[in-house]
């Protein structure tokens, strides 16, 4: 808390939903419910893939219901354990993002908001006087912040400087587990 350091972790939604493609979804529920009592704040990064586009309504249910209010549900690039999946077509992506919207929309932004559809927003109505969005972390900003505002731990505690990379232990830049 004191270094201001912003964790986020990687759900697709409930564990049942998010083990298909990742795995530990119970484990990390049960993390973030410890950080939650705690009083850490943690981001959640979520992954519209062929797994979940279909039960985004449930997706977000679930992220209401466990308090995960702020999330950034990135659309699936195939690589790391999704190489080999067959991606979701544009129009089932865009009828997911359009989904998600029309939440934050019903919901005037006081349940779970999407970073990558509220930061499109502002960047949309910018000339309207929204707030500036140069102080992005991660892919959404101008240059990669891999390494520099971005960092990434998998769940072995290799420490990366992306999560993109967090596949390939070979680009692991330490162990957290390790002094």
């Amino acid at each position: 808390k004191e270094l201001q350091i912003r964790i986020s972790f990687s759900l697709d939604g409930p564990p049942e939903i998010n083990d298909e493609l990742r795995g530990g979804g119970r484990t990390i529920l049960e993390n973030w419910r410890r950080m939650k009592a705690n009083g850490t704040k943690a981001g959640t990064i979520g992954l519209i893939q062929p797994r979940n586009w279909n039960r985004m309504k449930e997706v977000l249910h679930f992220f209401h219901e466990e308090g995960l209010h702020d999330v950034c549900l990135n659309l699936m690039v195939p690589d790391g354990r999704g190489k080999n999946l067959d991606a979701a077509t544009a129009d089932k992506l865009f009828e997911a993002k359009k989904l998600v919207l029309d939440y934050m929309l019903k919901t005037e932004g006081q349940s779970v908001v999407d970073a990558t559809l509220f930061n499109a927003m502002k960047r949309f109505v910018k000339c309207n006087g929204a707030p500036s969005s140069s102080g992005q972390h991660g892919c959404d900003s101008l240059y990669c912040q891999g390494g520099q505002s971005l960092y990434s731990v998998n769940p072995n505690g290799q420490f990366y400087s992306c999560d993109r990379i967090a596949e390939n232990s070979a680009w692991a830049m330490g162990d957290v587990n390790t002094s």
